[in-house]
């Protein structure tokens, strides 16, 4: 889960100011907000005080919802992107059509990844974008034309946002969901460019979002949210008029009676705890407990780091003890995600969705509920240790 920085703005006169964020770094606001009340995820919330427009935190968490920005990170410059994951779902990724005067026809471009990080692209103005903002946006999604014939090799990976009208549609797994707000690059707004925001037809597909027209945000980056929340159940539309980009679309998935317990992989490695496990220590496996995962074509990419087995061969107490971060991270929290949501623990995430985050490499997502409330305490259980087959 990417975490929003909790950050104050000070905007003078209408003009961009930096104030330090909580992790010591600056954060740029940007124009045309000054009417504007700010919300950002993971429940953190904005409002305006008297005198100069500051933005001053409020802790008000968003109870029943967990957000996730979109923000197209690991992905490889150039890459045509058709799905990605959010909360462990597939969202579909997809042109749908080129707008007017070609309203409802096929779409002939694709939705690819710019890297703002790389110089000597095909787009300055994206790159020039990108890089003015601390820190840098690095991916962000275009939208490209698929070069009028010419072969792919000639198009890709060398990305350039197509200057003409498109439609961007992600598709979510059917649920309530809430949306914020977004990033919109180099949007040259009185020459009449603008992306905006539709949902679907939990509104009727109404327009929530839409960047300043009457700015010229040429090569800056334009915050675009919502006021208020926007409620959706499957779709979000970006509505290209012109050449531009996305990033750190700001959503917020509803989810319902989740519990607020957990107990860490501290907690389950130790013999004195084993009476708490809903299985035997000495003999059930990491790949009994994620036998999904770990008949995936791609399982092996899961081996912990710093020893040869491979993470589905382990026992699932093994899992527990491994050190250090990347996939040993992610492996020990899984271990004590599963544990958490097949035990008497009021876990927030089910059997299916620990799998999912394990899947899709969200480790921090489990983290936070492993480190919750842990409502266990010593119970030496009569487990037996087993000889496994070599």
């Amino acid at each position: 889960m990417k975490r929003t920085a909790l950050f104050t703005m000070l905007v003078v006169g209408g003009s961009i100011a930096f104030l330090a964020g909580c992790d010591g770094s600056t954060v740029p606001t940007e124009p045309g907000l000054a009417d504007q009340s700010v919300e950002v995820i993971d429940g953190i919330r904005f409002k305006k005080t008297d005198g100069p427009l500051v933005m001053t935190i409020m802790d008000e968490p968003m109870d029943d919802y967990m957000c996730e920005a979109m923000d197209f990170s690991g992905l490889a410059n150039g890459e045509i992107v058709t799905a990605m994951t959010l909360f462990g779902d597939q969202v579909g990724v997809l042109i749908t059509d080129f707008g007017p005067p070609f309203e409802g026809s096929p779409g002939t471009g694709d939705a690819v990844i710019y890297n703002t990080d790389l110089s000597g692209g095909n787009d300055p103005d994206l790159e020039a974008a990108g890089q003015s903002v601390t820190p840098t946006l690095g991916n962000v999604l275009i939208h490209q034309e698929d070069g009028n014939g010419a072969p792919v090799s000639d198009v890709y990976p060398n990305p350039d946002d197509a200057d003409t009208w498109m439609n961007l549609l992600f598709t979510f797994p059917m649920g309530d969901y809430m949306v914020q707000g977004f990033k919109a690059l180099d949007q040259e707004g009185p020459q009449g460019e603008y992306i905006a925001l539709k949902i679907d037809i939990a509104t009727d597909g109404s327009q929530v979002g839409i960047t300043d027209v009457t700015v010229d945000n040429d090569s800056r980056v334009e915050l675009v949210n919502v006021e208020p929340d926007a409620m959706f159940q499957e779709t979000l539309e970006f509505y290209f008029a012109g050449s531009g980009a996305i990033d750190d679309i700001m959503v917020c998935k509803y989810v319902e009676e989740r519990g607020d317990e957990g107990c860490t992989p501290g907690y389950w490695k130790q013999d004195q705890h084993f009476g708490s496990w809903p299985v035997n220590p000495y003999a059930y496996t990491f790949g009994e407990a994620f036998a999904e995962a770990c008949g995936a074509a791609d399982y092996y990419a899961r081996s912990p780091e710093d020893t040869s087995m491979d993470i589905c061969d382990m026992l699932l107490l093994d899992a527990l003890s491994l050190r250090g971060g990347g996939v040993n991270a992610l492996s020990r929290h899984a271990a004590a995600g599963w544990l958490n949501a097949t035990s008497s623990v009021n876990y927030m995430w089910s059997v299916s969705e620990v799998e999912a985050a394990f899947m899709a490499g969200n480790k921090d997502v489990l983290e936070d509920a492993n480190e919750s409330y842990c409502p266990l305490g010593r119970d030496e259980g009569e487990w037996e240790p087993v000889q496994l087959p070599s």
